[in-house]
């Protein structure tokens, strides 16, 4: 056990993460000065006007939308649902001061799959986010906090009452027609059909992946599973496109379109199912006090912003084949979804979006 226990009669963990934090926008200092694009005081004018973040809301509130604290959580298909790394970042914090194994009875199964999940190691370099741990009484404070930028060369058609998904009008982004000035910053890296796809929105950060993937899914699949077909279907789509015939799959063509909904929602959520498990550790039992988790997203024609917080306060307790002929492809994200951030060489992304419904999109312009 980790010396600082000796002098403890009473012992609570404190687990905060705040402040992961993605701009897929307008730049920051040095990809502007890469780039030549806007000077640096007007890029983030543009950037904050462009990626307003909405109030905080509480999750409950929310009839079809909800959290998961691991990649290997099932999912509710027809539920939106929210995955990002923090919470298993601030559990590893937990697990590095208490320096020993963490023994957790299998009634609680939710704490036992956070305990057990490795697919937050690495999807960061150790330079790309900070971990601070604070000693403070009976209190043990672990705090992780990490911010990117991955701006938009330029930004993508903005579509009003455009995209009607599944039944609602959303609004939307993306490019029509003949935009050619746009279709550099897609790549399409497999294609089956207008229902099964996969795109990467190209941003100035070439070290970061925002993918989307248009599926049904399958019912009692995970984020890990759907980043498995995910990384499956690439490699197929890597292998066609090297044959001629299949080459139109991969490019944006004339008369190609893409539409994306817009997303935005701040949302906070306690984990209720973590809450109140108790576990052991070189001979010291423990209570989980708090588990909870803030996740905030925007997506529209200039980018994407994320922020991150997640609280645990853990206590001493007493206890088929398509046809090949090319054709116009219409990749309207006008049902279920993922989108994924991932850094290039990690194994797992960082931020798993499951869409479903429109709980989570805009329906009406932000003024």
């Amino acid at each position: 056990m980790c010396s600082i226990f000796k002098t403890m009669h009473k012992l609570s963990i404190g687990l905060c993460l705040a402040m992961l934090f993605l701009v897929s926008s307008c730049g920051e200092k040095k990809q502007a000065e890469k780039e030549k694009e806007l000077p640096e005081a007007e890029e983030k004018i543009v950037m904050r006007k462009a990626t307003k973040m909405p109030m905080v809301k509480k999750l409950d509130g929310l009839k079809r939308t909800g959290f998961v604290p691991t990649l290997e959580h099932k999912l509710d298909l027809k539920k939106n649902t929210v995955y990002c790394a923090s919470l298993l970042f601030a559990w590893d914090g937990i697990r590095k001061v208490i320096e020993n194994p963490i023994n957790i009875p299998a009634s609680y199964k939710d704490l036992s799959m956070l305990n057990a999940s490795t697919s937050y190691k690495q999807v960061l370099k150790p330079d790309e986010y900070k971990i601070e741990t604070i000693v403070r009484g009976d209190t043990i404070r672990v705090k992780a906090e990490f911010s990117k930028l991955l701006p938009f060369e330029q930004p993508f058609n903005d579509y009003q009452d455009y995209l009607t998904f599944n039944t609602e009008k959303v609004q939307s982004f993306g490019l029509g027609p003949h935009d050619y000035d746009l279709m550099r910053m897609v790549d399409i890296l497999y294609y089956k059909s207008d229902d099964d796809f996969i795109v990467e929105l190209k941003t100035t950060n070439r070290n970061h992946s925002l993918i989307l993937y248009k599926s049904h899914g399958t019912p009692g699949t995970t984020f890990a599973n759907l980043h498995k077909e995910i990384t499956k279907k690439i490699a197929i789509g890597t292998k066609e496109k090297a044959n001629q015939s299949l080459a139109w799959k991969f490019s944006i063509n004339a008369e190609d379109e893409l539409i994306i909904p817009k997303i935005s929602f701040n949302l906070e959520h306690n984990y209720k199912q973590i809450e109140h498990a108790k576990f052991t550790a070189g001979g010291f039992p423990f209570v989980v006090i708090k588990a909870c988790q803030r996740n905030a997203f925007v997506l529209n024609e200039y980018g994407a912003e994320i922020e991150t917080e997640a609280t645990m306060e853990t206590a001493a307790a007493e206890a088929p084949e398509e046809e090949n002929k090319p054709k116009p492809k219409k990749m309207w994200f006008d049902s279920s979804f993922l989108l994924v951030l991932q850094k290039q060489e990690a194994a797992n992304p960082y931020f798993a979006l499951w869409i479903a419904n429109t709980e989570l999109l805009e329906k009406e312009k932000n003024n």
